[in-house]
């Protein structure tokens, strides 16, 4: 922004003549007014009723380099590292934070998208030439994200992946974002979780978040669900399977203690692995299958897709067999409440849907 006159402290000099002195107040004024008015309510003539000198914006300019600060003190700056910039947040400890970045995902109630982000819906992206549904140069960042970050099956290119992310933007390619309506996000990554089935389980309940220790192997795991296919722990002849975590090595055929506890069950094998089905994401993502059981607590499957098909326990425990051809996606919350969301493959009519559930947009950061 262009000011009336340059900043100059040297002015006016020790031999100015008093009736000049004026002349530079007033032109001081001008000087404070023109700078101060870039962020502040400032006028040229004053008003008492009027609060002038208060913020009606913050103006940062891109950053040099990352600011130098004094001890206990933060700070808010713009990390010129890229063409847009990003805000940043330096902490007090001088780590700096993002307050947001490219590719960033949030939920968000109702359809209103602020500015700045993009309705996660399967609409496309491109340069100001592509004719997607969201052209123009301040998408570019989030192209190239996308186009590194995903498959093409996943983010696919109109005309499929070119060279790199610029010759595809350069070449007015479009770009399908992922479509997040009616689905659910899934964290990256294989289970780590394993199975260890018992019998002969005694009065002494095991529950979660127990460590468990070989009588005789001494190894340990820590159990983050109990699973009760028959028996009664109260009928000392309890039989099922533990999800666990955290095992430190191969356990063998022994009994099984709890803290002060012996002998609380009986395990014939180690630990085994959950199946798992690899399904698309960013990655990759390993879900691990259901067993046949019916008991109250969370579950999560996938219709596989190759010719096999995905076995769900029904209400009763009745398995229900799932053709495949897809990435559909079921979460079981109550035992009693399942959803067909595909009654035709299922070869059954539509039960009652999950509740409760909570419908919100997610967006993308551009």
């Amino acid at each position: 922004m262009a000011h009336s006159n340059n900043w100059d402290e040297t002015v006016p000099t020790n031999t100015t003549n008093a009736t000049d002195i004026d002349d530079h107040i007033r032109k001081v004024r001008l000087d404070i007014r023109e700078r101060f008015g870039i962020d502040h309510k400032i006028a040229s003539s004053d008003d008492a009723d009027v609060a002038y000198g208060i913020h009606t914006k913050v103006t940062l300019e891109d950053a040099i380099s990352e600011p130098s600060l004094d001890t206990d003190e933060s700070c808010i700056y713009i990390d010129d590292s890229d063409v847009d910039g990003e805000w940043r947040f330096l902490d007090k400890r001088g780590i700096p934070q993002m307050i947001s970045f490219v590719g960033e995902v949030k939920m968000r109630m109702g359809t209103t998208v602020p500015a700045g982000w993009l309705a996660l819906n399967g609409e496309t992206i491109g340069s100001g030439g592509s004719g997607a549904d969201n052209a123009g140069a301040e998408f570019e960042e989030l192209f190239t994200f996308l186009w590194n970050e995903l498959a093409d099956q996943e983010a696919p290119v109109s005309t499929g992946r070119g060279g790199s992310a610029a010759a595809d933007w350069g070449a007015n390619e479009t770009l399908t974002m992922p479509d997040s309506r009616s689905r659910m996000p899934i964290g990256v990554g294989t289970p780590q979780y394993e199975k260890l089935v018992y019998t002969d389980g005694g009065t002494h309940e095991v529950v979660a978040t127990d460590t468990l220790t070989g009588a005789t192997s001494g190894k340990t795991c820590v159990v983050m669900e109990v699973i009760l296919v028959s028996g009664t722990w109260a009928g000392g002849d309890a039989a099922g399977y533990f999800v666990v975590k955290d095992v430190d090595g191969a356990f063998q055929a022994e009994d099984l203690n709890e803290g002060g506890n012996n002998d609380v069950c009986t395990i014939a094998a180690d630990t085994t692995p959950f199946t798992t089905r690899t399904i698309g994401g960013i990655g990759g993502v390993e879900m691990q299958d259901v067993e046949d059981h019916n008991h109250s607590h969370n579950h999560m499957w996938h219709k596989g897709s190759g010719g096999s098909t995905a076995n769900i326990p029904g209400s009763a425990g009745n398995a229900r067999s799932y053709d495949s051809g897809g990435s559909l996606m079921q979460f079981n919350r109550f035992a009693d409440m399942y959803t067909d969301l595909d009654a035709t493959n299922a070869g059954s009519s539509s039960v009652d849907t999950v509740t409760p559930w909570l419908v919100v947009a997610f967006l993308i950061k551009y």
